[in-house]
């Protein structure tokens, strides 16, 4: 029987673990980059669509929504689906919500209804705002499993004595594309423009 001082064998190691821990990082690093650019590119966005600061606090705050609730469940997917699988659906996801994100465009949608609740009117029209609290809450959902399915397929390839080791090295690569991005963002939306830097990212 299996303990926390005698613990199930694995297999033996193989090199492959390397090239395993790279992709890992590379995950990692395109996280951070991810999820900071929009901070980077505040200024841009406020001016192209008109958001004021308290509206750009609820985009922000639309993404932290997002990843907490799926940060937990993400795990359980993994453990029950695989991380590989779960982790491929979370980037195509990420991805797809951050080049969605330099897709939305001034407009409004009016339906001309309005929703009454305890004495307030609350007009029923879409416009670049509710566009913008959605990609960026599912944009959320789409990284919020990421870190648990990676720490599960460390413990997965690499053998006990290794995988403090290997997280770290995870962990610092995402550091890094927090570093990277402010730097990296900056460049693109002098360059190209925020909706283009968006779809790079993507």
């Amino acid at each position: 029987m299996a303990t926390l001082s005698n613990p199930p064998a694995l297999p033996r190691p193989s090199r492959a673990r390397y090239g395993v821990l790279g992709l890992a990082c590379s995950l990692a690093l395109l996280t951070y980059l991810d999820r900071i650019c929009i901070m980077q590119a505040k200024e841009s966005i406020q001016l192209d669509l008109g958001f004021r600061d308290q509206e750009m606090g609820l985009i922000f705050a639309a993404f932290m929504v997002g990843y907490l609730l799926l940060e937990v469940p993400g795990g359980w997917m993994g453990d029950r689906w695989g991380s590989r699988r779960v982790l491929a659906g979370m980037v195509l996801a990420w991805s797809l919500f951050t080049a969605l994100t330099g897709c939305i465009w001034p407009f409004v949608l009016d339906s001309g209804l309005q929703l009454h609740l305890g004495g307030f009117a609350i007009p029923l029209a879409v416009n670049s705002l509710t566009a913008m609290l959605v990609v960026r809450f599912l944009f959320g959902l789409g990284e919020a499993g990421a870190f648990p399915n990676l720490t599960r397929i460390i413990r997965d390839w690499f053998p006990l004595d290794e995988r403090a080791s290997a997280l770290g090295w995870i962990w610092t690569f995402a550091r890094l594309g927090g570093a990277l991005a402010p730097i990296a963002l900056s460049a693109l939306t002098v360059v190209l423009g925020w909706r283009q830097a968006f779809w790079i990212l993507g």
